[in-house]
């Protein structure tokens, strides 16, 4: 908890207003367009809050992270953190250096799915130009068809598919893959990104390299700095195969060549010379990882690889205003050969002191878990073992002081050895006894336990103030898109077996009569086809098979009693069958014998047996992994909160659906046409699982507010009710993938994912005595390829077509080919025809919001409606052009932005220069209307001069009201006068012509001087300087003295505590106010210059 002690008198009271006063004053259009470039007042820090955790509706998942510490550089911020993944913990996972399931989030990378072969390979796919003629010469698909089948060596097969590359920086992620043709990236999810590689040489595509261009100019290098002087690529060093024989032994291991497969963030450049830069520590882990066993047809043989891994690990990261160091442990992981876990993050100021520092501690689980095979757990007996991270704690400049503590609550289900095949179909823990391969034989159990999947996933955070969240997961269920649902699966069939048998047994008889009922359950078919076998012992020559006879010593009728009772009539001898419905049924079996006699009659015996199949109870599949029920939140005072998360459809049933299938899918033969898919080991990669993983998503969820749920469900501590205050549905996009990916011969799917989960329908509701009441509501459309509403209607493969390849501002599609077997009963197949080929499309195009209309449902007053419609111009640029918004009144709002892309700036200053540095996402001019009538405009000028330290910056902002265009002579409201070399702005003018001076300090990072009604050429002349930019915190005493010399001059002066704050403000009439701080720099006094305490914050923790 913290306390906060505010301490006041009438004088301080009178110089807020006073300051208030001045403020208030101060307050106009121009103060909207200055840069904050002096320090605002140090705020407490905000404790005891909940701490709100968000979540992925769409996907089901969490957003749990634990901020350590945010970089600020210039326009730039680089939050630092750890971020935990609570879709469960596969038993084949390797924990990060940071623990199983989190991840630490420093900076960035791109990394690749190879598919196929390398792109950069000989045979590779970017290095060959097979596509430009592939579908219209028959001479180019029989060269390719010659180098792509059977009889040649693997790394000398033509590769016929992209490689997929990933990038993940700042809040910036996405796919994107080589055009064949132009040889240049394309992002799938079309954004202002410019994507340049660096290969190694001029003549080989092996990628050394990245530069990635924002649309405001930023640059980002990945892989290789800048200079050239610094490197980080993750790459094998080593791969070995091996494969080890049912019998016992193992073959002679086969390796393969080292490919780049992952490309570190190096360097962030701004057009205004602010960086940030990134340093490694190279690990070489080298572990064993099991890639699948091979199938039915053949002996039980496992196939594993041994991988000596060049692993880049961020070691510090550096920038104007400090530096952060990032320490490993010295002991090596436990889990891990030639690994080590991160020991600290430690962030120090210019100065070169610690300012925080971040201290982490972990444990280990261990287990005995046998279902394995020997070889591999004696070989690395680290396997058996996980790293799990129990606490952080964070500690100021005094590494003395005990430390805010969050620790890590996890399922204290053991998770077993990284090999074993205790594994559900999806690679989660199922504690089943399944030997020491991974199979889907008789014996085998691969099904999916709600239970035992949990094991050693994060079930609570408790944060410093004593406070926690508490995390309910339950596993995914979804419906499978139709397209698996003609997949035949050995062994698993989507009916369930039912069976009734009546035999002679005197529990059951009553009254002469044999009797005993069934249910056929409410999914069945209305004319169900029921199998009927019945067989006597005895004398049966009289019996009939097709009508009753007096003489056979049983009769045997069947009832429906539920629902309308009725007698439906004879089964006879033999086999047969009848038709029923859902219901409820008796058979009674009446013997000729006289009453109460029969059990007594051993010659004479019967049999009956009915057999039918019913849909699985439920058409749900239990799918990859968790989702999460309910998030709890607990203050340091016993007071909650929750929510919680339901994934129905308004009509009950489930929202969900997987893409993907388990990866032990194996396509052993055709059958009629359709596929027999044998499930057996675990070949990662198959064109049945998604890329990306198995994924799930939801297209309708409910988040609950508070559930009127007792406490003690949670926390067992008391009965506080958690009241639900009201809930919100959302209802998101979910396009299928596309193409004919799922008729045999398989290949990879058009990938939809980057267009699955976009809100379209969100309601907000209150809630009054359990009575819902709509309070909002918004509607969204969007934009595909510059179509709307297009989720209906995706692009497809109809196999007749003819294969087109399309690229433009708008969107694209590459068919890429593959080449078909013939088809064999026996799984056999071969290829015969260079012109017997399938093919599917790898897509991308524009996405963008079309339409937003939000309507506000009010208390006896009707409703508010507003829609926004959003306008582009695909081919300049993927920013919004003009946006108008439509009130209930019918008025219209637009708004409409110019950048440097538009011709209407063709003649603006510098404007070229800004296109060449792909500054192309900046307004440069601004205009507002309504009804057709202009309200207002607002034009920023670049320059690139002296005066910019010949930086690409701004100069000038003019703004005015009105139907009037831009005078620049009136409207001017500010000059940037002059900029330093680091980009700081050290002189503006604002409207009014007073010039106002800032002189920076600390290595030019922060402003120490803010001097207005003064410029930099009269300060220079008066402190006996020719350059202002020569003056920093060392000369505040001459720059306090100015007070004396410029009477005209309003001087307010700044010092600091480098990484931690400003420490003290003078104003213009020379009182100071006094900011101190504690050792984890916190503010924790506020002083007036007479020394009196204006504000005190006093900080406790729960120990």
């Amino acid at each position: 908890m913290y306390k906060l002690t505010l301490k006041k008198s009438i004088k301080i009271i009178l110089i807020l207003m006073v300051l208030l006063s001045a403020s208030t004053k101060a307050i106009a259009q121009v103060n909207s367009l200055v840069p904050n470039i002096v320090p605002p007042s140090p705020e407490a820090a905000s404790l005891g809050k909940f701490v709100e955790v968000p979540v992925s509706l769409y996907t089901g998942l969490p957003n749990i992270t634990v901020p350590l510490y945010t970089i600020e550089s210039g326009e730039i911020k680089l939050p630092i953190s750890v971020s935990y993944h609570a879709r469960g913990i596969q038993v084949s996972e390797i924990a990060s250096q940071v623990g199983i399931g989190w991840a630490l989030n420093s900076g960035g990378l791109i990394t690749r799915q190879i598919r196929g072969q390398a792109d950069e390979n000989n045979f590779g796919y970017l290095t060959g130009n097979f596509y430009n003629t592939f579908y219209t010469s028959p001479e180019t698909r029989a060269t390719v068809y010659a180098q792509s089948t059977s009889g040649i060596e693997a790394d000398q097969l033509i590769d016929m598919e992209p490689d997929v590359y990933l990038f993940n920086f700042l809040n910036f992620s996405g796919k994107f893959i080589f055009d064949q043709k132009t040889k240049l990236p394309i992002i799938q999810k079309f954004s202002d990104f410019k994507i340049v590689p660096i290969y190694e040489t001029a003549n080989s595509y092996a990628i050394k390299g990245w530069i990635i261009t924002d649309k405001d100019g930023i640059e980002y290098y990945f892989g290789t700095s800048k200079d050239g002087l610094r490197k980080a690529i993750d790459r094998p060093q080593s791969t070995s195969s091996f494969v080890y024989l049912s019998q016992g032994g193992l073959q002679t291991p086969t390796n393969s060549s080292p490919h780049n497969n992952a490309w570190q963030l190096m360097d962030i450049i701004t057009p205004s010379n602010k960086y940030i830069k990134f340093e490694y520590v190279k690990d070489q882990p080298n572990y064993f990882t099991k890639n699948f066993d091979d199938g039915p047809s053949s002996a039980l043989n496992s196939h594993f690889s041994r991988i000596v891994m060049d692993q880049y690990h961020i070691k510090t990261i550096t920038f104007d205003k400090g530096k952060v160091v990032f320490t490993k442990l010295t002991t090596e992981r436990e889990d891990l050969t030639s690994s080590y876990a991160l020991q600290k993050v430690e962030v120090f100021g210019t100065d070169n002191l610690l300012k925080i520092q971040q201290l982490f501690n972990y444990n280990y689980t261990n287990s005995e878990d046998t279902n394995s095979i020997l070889y591999l757990r004696t070989t690395e007996p680290q396997s058996k073992k996980r790293l799990f991270l129990e606490s952080i704690v964070t500690k100021g400049s005094d590494s003395g002081v005990s430390g805010k503590k969050y620790s890590f609550v996890y399922n204290a289900i053991v998770l077993p050895n990284r090999f074993s095949t205790a594994q559900d179909s999806w690679g989660y823990y199922n504690a089943k006894n399944n030997g020491q391969f991974s199979s889907f034989f008789e014996g085998d159990n691969r099904q999916v336990d709600t239970i035992q999947s949990q094991a050693g996933m994060l079930s609570k955070i408790i944060y410093p103030t004593g406070g926690s969240a508490s995390f309910e997961y339950e596993h995914n269920t979804v419906v499978p898109p139709f397209y698996y649902k003609d997949l035949l699966t050995n062994p698993t069939t989507p009916t369930v077996p039912k069976t009734f048998a009546l035999l002679k047994d005197v529990s059951l008889y009553a009254n002469n009569i044999y009797t005993k009922t069934f249910t056929i359950g409410p999914d069945a078919s209305p004319s169900l086809s029921v199998s009927t076998n019945l067989m006597f012992s005895g004398n049966t020559s009289t019996c009939s098979s097709t009508t009753s006879v007096s003489t056979c010593p049983f009769e045997v009728l069947i009832y429906r009693t539920s629902p309308n009772p009725v007698l439906l009539g004879n089964l006879f001898i033999g086999t047969g069958t009848i038709n029923l419905g859902p219901g409820e049924y008796k058979v009674e079996v009446k013997p000729k014998t006289p009453e109460g006699r029969d059990p007594d009659n051993f010659e004479n015996g019967f049999s009956v047996r009915l057999n039918w199949t019913e849909p699985m109870p439920t058409q749900l599949l239990f799918a990859a992994g968790k989702r999460i029920k309910r998030i709890v939140w607990e203050d340091n005072f016993g007071n909650i909160t929750s929510k919680t998360y339901k994934y129905l459809k308004p009509t009950g049933e489930s929202s969900g659906k997987t893409f993907s299938l388990p990866n032990m899918y194996y396509i052993q033969k055709m059958v009629n046409n359709i596929p027999v898919v044998d499930q057996f080991g675990a070949t990662a990669g198959s064109p049945l699982a998604n890329f990306q993983g198995n994924s799930v998503g939801y297209s309708f969820v409910t988040e609950i507010n508070g559930n009127n749920i007792e406490k003690t469900d949670i926390t067992g501590t008391n009965n506080a009710i958690i009241r639900n205050t009201g809930k919100t549905e959302y209802t998101f996009t979910m396009p299928e993938d596309t193409g004919d990916f799922y008729r045999f011969p398989y290949h990879s799917p058009s990938d939809n994912e980057w267009l699955r989960g976009s809100p379209l329908n969100i309601k907000y509701y209150a809630n009054n005595q359990n009575i819902y009441s709509l309070i909002k509501e918004v509607n969204n459309t969007y934009l595909y390829g510059d179509e709307a509403n297009i989720f209906l209607n995706l692009i497809g493969v109809n196999p007749s077509e003819t294969p087109v390849y399309l690229s433009t501002k708008r969107k694209f599609s590459f068919p890429i080919a593959i080449f078909i077997k013939n088809e064999s009963l026996t799984g056999i197949a071969a290829y015969t025809d260079p012109n017997s080929y399938k093919f599917y499309y790898t897509m991308g195009g524009t996405v963008d919001l079309f339409s937003s209309e939000e309507t506000e449902y009010l208390k006896n007053a009707g409703e508010y409606k507003k829609t926004t419609n959003y306008f582009y111009n695909y081919d300049l640029s993927n920013q919004l052009n003009s946006q108008t918004s439509i009130s209930s009144k019918q008025e219209i709002l637009k708004t409409r932005y110019f950048y440097p892309t538009d011709s209407e700036m063709a003649n603006e200053p510098f404007r070229d220069d800004m296109l060449s540095k792909y500054m192309i996402g900046i307004p440069l001019d601004v205009v507002t209307s309504k009804n057709g009538i202009k309200l207002s405009e607002q034009k920023t000028v670049y320059d690139k001069s002296a005066a910019t330290a010949n930086f690409l910056l701004s100069r000038y902002i003019y703004s005015n009201k009105g139907i009037g265009d831009i005078n620049t002579q009136k409207d001017k409201k500010i000059t940037f006068d002059q900029y330093d070399t680091s980009g700081n702005i050290t002189q503006y003018t604002p409207e009014g012509g007073m010039p106002v001076s800032i002189i920076w300090g600390y290595e030019k990072t922060q402003p120490i001087a803010k001097i207005e009604n003064a410029t930099n050429l009269q300060l220079a002349a008066i402190l006996g300087v020719s350059d202002l930019s020569t003056v920093n915190e060392t000369n505040l005493t001459a720059v306090d003295n100015l007070r004396n010399t410029l009477s005209s001059a309003m001087i307010t002066t700044y010092t600091y505590i480098p990484s931690v704050g400003v420490s003290t403000i003078t104003d213009p009439k020379g009182d100071k106010i006094t900011y101190s701080y504690d050792s984890y720099g916190r503010l924790e006094f506020v002083k007036d210059k007479d020394g009196n305490i204006l504000s005190e914050n006093q900080y406790h923790y729960k120990q």
